[in-house]
């Protein structure tokens, strides 16, 4: 005997035309970063972001630069009041005189400074010294602090007479090297002689602390 089957289609729907209100959207996974608009199920509207031009100023610079294996301080000299500062370096040239009408032959002298310190050298011959000063050399690139330093007399010639030594000091709180030139045996050496002339040649070197 056959057996025929019937099918139950009382609780089939067909969805036509249907519209699917609000639905809930549940732990969504979001990629990237937008901006602006979106639509679901659209494209996304992303806006141009405006980016102002960056204004810079021109940098003051107050201390030390550095170039390749370089230091270099400012040529304005800006003092420290620190006693573990270097506030200045500088290296130059200046020119040895003794004043009045002389003339010279050489008149040369150069300087480093480093901080407060000044090594110096000078080479100075005088062709014919005039009114010029008979034991003063002026012309030192710095004024020298409240001391006297003594200076090193490399070379001398030509004097203004025979001598038993020749020597020197920077001058406190000047520019100016004074010379002394005994003509014979002293217990002191200051105010012994006037040993410039004409044709005196000279070579002096050494350091003082600048104000």
């Amino acid at each position: 005997m056959a057996t025929k089957v019937i099918a139950d289609t009382s609780s089939v729907q067909t969805l036509t035309d249907k519209t699917l209100i609000a639905p809930v959207i549940t732990s969504p996974v979001l990629s990237g970063t937008a901006t602006g608009t979106y639509t679901l199920g659209g494209t996304p509207t992303i806006s141009t972001p405006t980016i102002n031009t960056p204004t810079m100023s021109t940098p003051t610079v107050t201390g030390i630069l550095t170039v390749a294996g370089q230091i270099a301080f400012p040529a304005t000299h800006n003092p420290s009041t620190g006693s573990n500062t270097l506030d200045d370096y500088e290296e130059g040239t200046f020119t040895p005189s003794i004043g009045g009408t002389a003339t010279y032959t050489t008149q040369l002298g150069s300087y480093t400074k480093i901080g407060r310190v000044v090594f110096y050298v000078l080479q100075l011959t005088i062709n014919v010294i005039g009114t010029g000063s008979t034991s003063t050399i002026s012309g030192l690139p710095f004024t020298a602090t409240t001391f006297d330093y003594p200076v090193n007399v490399g070379f001398y010639s030509a004097l203004s007479s025979t001598v038993t030594s020749l020597y020197g000091r920077v001058n406190s709180s000047a520019t100016t090297i004074g010379l002394f030139g005994p003509t014979a045996a002293s217990a002191g050496n200051n105010g012994l002689g006037s040993p410039l002339a004409s044709s005196t040649s000279i070579n002096i070197s050494g350091f003082y602390m600048s104000t």
